[in-house]
């Protein structure tokens, strides 16, 4: 080749330069290829950073397969559009346990829904329970919202209902419901469903004679219901109760201090506020009459005090007390409907020979100047509890007793009741003279007890056994 030109300076020959160009190329491809396949790895073990803040437009349920994935970068991770997922992808849908099987215990669920059956989201649900006896009942409370088809559900420790527990439902512009439940006729697996009704809110105004407003009045709605939900007057008299009324006919109960309680009649409506424009309380009423006793003689000295006024109402501007012909008379009253009773100190007659009294008469229309009030004389019941078997005294640690007059059914509740660390063997009563009574006895431990037919004639006290019988 000498004096031949050669067509690559420097003498490079063309073979080797294009292996070398092909061998870079491959070289530089793997590179790539591993930085990706690193990058990729990188990214599955590191996930999600906790700062990474999710887009505001990414619903909060989502599936974890339809949310973006992080990209680290300068700054923090960011989002990025989620690709659609395909079937080999998309994970298994996982379904929370409920609290029946997170948390051991009785547990109380159902449903809160329409009369047409649609549920009802987002009312409150209380669990009112309670154990021990009915004279030192424990109580506890849970609350909690109605999720998507009006479900709710509770989880609490069966001790804790021992006694006992009420389902109650309440939310503006539905009727309160609530369902009392016998522990021992409830498995835990049955369903408390609830049917809540729609309400109504009612308006009014309250005025004296004067058409003035009369300061510290109320409503409450009366429809048969533990809640009456009372709402104060404002400075105008004005009232606008709660959306619990009931959209059927009922009775509005107006107060306004130192007058008799008004039951006002409220028309059905399908609306959902009803004003029944101005409630007037007007005065001077007169009520007279005489009280006597279980012999038909006057009781003179005794005082008398009008019961069913509005809040407020002092009772020492009602009082009224019976002359030595046993007449009295209130006057300037309020008009409406009014009870009338013997009060503290409840003692009368003449002097030497007072004796405390009971006794009094409801449904009275101030008006009357005729009313008849029959007082008996107060009796003692000294109740002592002895062994039904042999007589022997018996030491009670807790008891509830009451009386009631002859042939009355035993209510739940008796009215009485003691307790304590030290035991006890007699408890005591008052009822009034020239009446026949039922006694009732229940304490732990104990079946019943009954003393009937107790003829309470005029003596200042009278000892009565009540026999109790063992529980097997």
């Amino acid at each position: 080749t000498r004096g031949r030109a050669s067509r690559y300076p420097l003498g490079v020959s063309t073979l080797p330069t294009r292996r070398r160009l092909a061998t870079l190329a491959l070289v530089l491809l793997l590179a790539l290829i591993a930085a990706l396949v690193v990058r990729r790895n990188l990214d599955r073990s590191e996930g999600p950073s906790s700062d990474a803040a999710v887009p505001s437009d990414v619903p909060l349920n989502a599936a974890p397969s339809l949310l973006p994935g992080p990209i680290s970068g300068r700054g923090g991770p960011k989002w990025r559009a989620a690709e659609p997922p395909t079937v080999a992808t998309v994970p298994p849908p996982t379904v929370a346990p409920s609290l029946a099987e997170s948390s051991p215990g009785l547990v109380v669920r159902g449903r809160v829904r329409t009369s047409e059956g649609v549920g009802v989201v987002g009312v409150s649900v209380e669990l009112r329970a309670w154990s021990g006896s009915k004279t030192r009942p424990t109580w506890s409370n849970r609350e909690v919202k109605t999720g998507l088809g009006g479900v709710y559900e509770f989880s609490i420790e069966p001790p804790v209902a021992s006694a006992g527990f009420v389902v109650v439902v309440s939310a503006e512009g539905f009727l309160e419901v609530w369902r009392a439940v016998d522990p021992k006729d409830y498995d835990g697996a049955q369903s408390i469903d609830l049917e809540i009704e729609t309400a109504r809110s009612i308006a009014c105004r309250v005025l004296d004679a004067d058409a003035r407003p009369i300061p510290g009045a109320s409503a409450m709605l009366w429809y048969g219901s533990d809640s009456t939900w009372p709402t104060s007057a404002d400075r105008e008299g004005r009232i606008r109760t709660p959306a619990r009324a009931p959209h059927r006919a009922f009775e509005l109960i107006v107060e306004a201090p130192g007058y008799p309680r008004r039951e006002v009649p409220v028309a059905a409506s399908t609306l959902d506020r009803t004003d029944i424009g101005d409630v007037v309380f007007r005065k001077g009423g007169v009520v007279a009459g005489v009280v006597v006793d279980g012999r038909g003689e006057p009781v003179e000295d005794l005082n008398l005090v009008i019961l069913n006024l509005g809040p407020s109402g002092k009772a020492s501007d009602v009082r009224a007390k019976t002359d030595a012909r046993g007449r009295f008379e209130f006057s300037d009253l309020g008009l409406g409907i009014v009870s009338i009773f013997a009060d503290a100190p409840n003692l009368g007659g003449p002097p030497g020979a007072r004796r405390a009294y009971r006794g009094g008469i409801g449904g009275v229309e101030v008006g009357r100047r005729d009313v008849r009030i029959v007082c008996g004389t107060e009796c003692l019941l000294i109740l002592r509890f002895v062994d039904a078997v042999t007589g022997e005294p018996l030491d009670v640690h807790e008891a509830e007793y009451g009386a009631r007059y002859e042939g009355t059914p035993v209510p739940e509740q008796l009215g009485a009741g003691g307790s304590g660390s030290d035991p006890f063997r007699t408890a005591r009563l008052t009822v009034a003279s020239g009446h026949r009574y039922d006694v009732a006895v229940r304490s732990p431990g104990f079946e019943l007890g009954r003393a009937d037919g107790i003829d309470v004639r005029d003596l200042e006290e009278i000892a009565v056994d009540v026999r109790l019988t063992r529980s097997k």
